[in-house]
């Protein structure tokens, strides 16, 4: 369990309030609002409350908002993450993919 696993929402609210590195994140690409709305992907064609969701995601993880560092998000940084996985990487996530693959 713990962060690395969580689902990508929680990853969000953790990277907003700064506990979490944006970089362990998956991406939600902005640019599939920029499509033509006859596009497969384009997220019109999402159910109504997954796009509600999609939108605020997508553009605050192209901005990589973060929240300002305080004692208190510096003390739960320290209560989840081992000092070996301080900011979770790419690579951690990677790992994961690889292993459901394999799998």
């Amino acid at each position: 369990g713990g962060p690395a696993r969580c689902p990508q929402w929680g990853k969000v609210w953790m990277a907003l309030a700064g506990v979490f590195d944006w970089r362990g994140v998956p991406p939600v690409p902005v640019e599939l609002w920029a499509l033509p709305t006859w596009f497969p992907f384009h997220p019109a064609h999402m159910w109504c409350h997954a796009r509600l969701v999609y939108l605020p995601m997508s553009y605050l993880s192209a901005q990589r908002v973060r929240g300002p560092e305080t004692p208190l998000i510096a003390s739960i940084r320290r209560e989840l993450f081992s000092p070996s996985e301080e900011m979770m990487g790419d690579e951690r996530r990677m790992e994961g993919e690889l292993q459901r693959v394999n799998w």
